[in-house]
């Protein structure tokens, strides 16, 4: 028998004393879109529930600056409507586009979809290509980690069982783009996805680029070396582009076997396919739409 206690946390210092208190004998809520699936999993049991959906200050998306900053709090539909990320961080903007359903958009927040860690989750990608920041709280105050920190592996992130996701914070990258491949346009886990912000100058050629991959291993993450082996390739070219993406890019990824996807989308598959994704998403961000995105989306 599955037994659960509740508590209604409407600060962030009541949500932080019952976590400092209880520790890993309690779990935060806040959308709740993966909740029900880890009760019926059996993986929640005999804890302490913490709904912290009603905390008001860690929602909402600001530009400050060429900052910005999105509370962890923040639903999905509310960054698939942003304005602000749909012109300083398209990347994160568009991951949102695909996200699940309207349903579980208005529900599941950014800061869930980073806890969980699933190297399957939309923004994550993203939020390693914007270099994000990530501030956690805990009863004694705040502490910041870099987002390529943030993910230690399946379920694992940086932020202990005494704290809690607050913010991301990251500079203004208009030259940003998300690739997702899924078999349908909703309710599809990702079979793969990149994020890509790059910078070019005026004849193609790319000045810097970060590039973030998700179900390419065992947690998203960043693509280091192709990131380096990109600089000073013509993204005009598709023979230079090909040859960085298809040789580089293998060495960062890992790609296994996944038990939610179907058998033929082997490690093997997407081995192949994130370089494409990459490669478009990273001529996306340099020149925006263009005839191969648009043949993909529709």
């Amino acid at each position: 028998m599955k037994e659960f206690k509740f508590v209604n946390a409407k600060t962030v210092q009541e949500a932080v004393d019952v976590l400092a208190e209880l520790g890993d004998k309690c779990k935060l809520v806040a959308g709740g879109t993966d909740a029900m699936l880890m009760i019926r999993d059996g993986k929640w049991n005999d804890l302490t529930l913490v709904n912290i959906r009603d905390i008001e200050e860690l929602r909402g998306i600001k530009l400050e600056g060429d900052t910005v900053t999105v509370g962890a709090l923040t639903r999905l539909s509310d960054i698939e409507s942003s304005d602000i990320l749909k012109e300083h961080a398209p990347c994160l903007w568009g991951a949102a586009q695909f996200f699940a359903d309207p349903t579980n958009r208005h529900s599941a927040t950014i800061g869930g979809n980073v806890g969980r860690c699933n190297t399957v989750g939309d923004t994550l990608p993203s939020l390693l290509c914007l270099d994000a920041v990530v501030t956690i709280v805990n009863k004694d105050g705040e502490r910041e980690v870099p987002m390529s920190e943030m993910l230690l592996g399946p379920g694992r992130t940086a932020c202990g069982p005494n704290e809690m996701i607050a913010k991301f914070t990251f500079k203004s990258q208009p030259h940003s783009a998300y690739m997702k491949y899924g078999r349908r346009r909703s309710m599809a886990l990702s079979m793969a996805g990149s994020a890509v912000s790059i910078e070019v100058d005026d004849k193609g050629i790319v000045k810097w680029c970060r590039i973030g991959v998700g179900n390419a291993g065992p947690k998203a993450a960043r693509a280091y070396k192709a990131e380096e082996a990109m600089v000073g390739v013509d993204l005009n070219s598709d023979k230079a582009l090909e040859e960085t993406m298809y040789k580089v890019i293998q060495e960062d990824i890992s790609p296994r076997k996944k038990p939610r996807l179907s058998n033929w989308i082997s490690g093997e598959y997407r081995r192949e396919l994130i370089p494409v994704l990459t490669k478009r998403a990273a001529r996306k961000a340099a020149f925006g739409e263009c005839m191969l995105c648009k043949q993909e989306e529709a």
